[in-house]
């Protein structure tokens, strides 16, 4: 566990690089409002930062504290700790025979990848050492993984027959606005009809990559631009569903980029990080909160939560 100074400081330092994005007017004020029916699957504390979230098909539900460095698996209303790390961890993926993947790093902000399994037994199967900030992950076909390095401005391949790490792109849409900025550029990355999707929240945009023979990565180009957009998922459609995270709302973005609003803080989604299907259902949604812990007036900060939405 982290020393409680260590954690705190971290969170200030979030805190703090997040202040320029409340100076920019809300990109999802004017756009449509069709709100799910909403309940809260459990309440964590104040100012603990939920990061992602997943869904099993026995009923679990898993979701990372990230500056606590855990790993928390809910089942049958009850919480336990699968993994506790001197460091943060980020954002999950199903690996091989159920197992999870982990992205985060340790107290020596070493780029790691961590694989659970259901009995929370951890080990770290990759250190990319030229990684700055890994973050989401998600499949790219049975054996290879893409992750998001939201420093680098890079996604990165992660082969699970050997753990072989590669460098599988790198380019400006995924870069923050300058070096030293401290909220992320790329994030989000999900895969949809042979494309990779991703977001770069400093940069409001959504970033789309085709992906070639033999898995290589095509020419990014823009999907949507002016949307704050932290993790998301996306239906068998193409529509994608997203976490605004410092807008604390869901929002819904279809293949021609129409916006609509599926969830807002009256629906416990303040502070929204990461939203995935609920396993077996496709109208069913899980999002991850942070409770709005990044927000100027710390008075409005309310407990984290894991949501569900049911789609109309």
């Amino acid at each position: 566990m982290l020393p409680k100074q260590t954690i705190y400081l971290s969170i200030f330092f979030y805190i703090f690089s997040t202040a320029h994005c409340f100076s920019q007017e809300n990109p999802y004020k004017d756009f449509p409002v069709n709100l799910a029916e909403s309940n809260v699957i459990k309440e964590f504390k104040r100012f603990e930062f939920l990061e992602s979230v997943l869904s099993a098909e026995d009923g679990s539900i898993y979701t990372t504290s990230h500056f606590d460095g855990k790993l928390y698996k809910i089942k049958d209303d009850k919480v336990s700790t699968l993994m506790d790390i001197e460091g943060e961890l980020l954002c999950l993926a199903f690996g091989n025979n159920g197992n999870i993947l982990v992205t985060g790093w340790n107290d020596k902000h070493e780029q790691l990848v961590f694989e659970v399994n259901k009995n929370g037994e951890s080990k770290i199967i990759a250190h990319i050492a030229d990684a700055e900030f890994l973050n989401g992950i998600t499949r790219l076909n049975n054996s290879t993984y893409l992750i998001a390095d939201s420093y680098k401005g890079a996604i990165w391949k992660l082969d699970l027959r050997d753990n072989s790490t590669s460098l599988w792109l790198e380019h400006d849409l995924f870069k923050r606005p300058t070096p030293d900025e401290k909220y992320p550029g790329i994030n989000g990355i999900k895969v949809h009809n042979n494309t990779v999707y991703v977001s770069n929240t400093t940069k409001f945009l959504i970033v789309k990559i085709p992906i070639l023979e033999n898995n290589d990565a095509g020419k990014p180009e823009l999907f949507a631009q002016g949307l704050l957009v932290d993790d998301f998922t996306i239906d068998h459609t193409g529509n994608i569903y997203a976490a605004t995270h410092i807008f604390n709302s869901v929002v819904k973005i279809t293949p021609k980029g129409k916006v609509s609003i599926i969830a807002q803080s009256d629906q416990g989604v303040a502070g929204s990080t990461s939203v995935a299907w609920k396993h077996g259902s496709n109208n069913i949604l899980l999002v991850s909160t942070n409770g709005g812990m990044n927000s100027p007036n710390k008075s409005d900060v309310v407990t984290a939560k894991i949501v569900q939405l049911q789609l109309k």
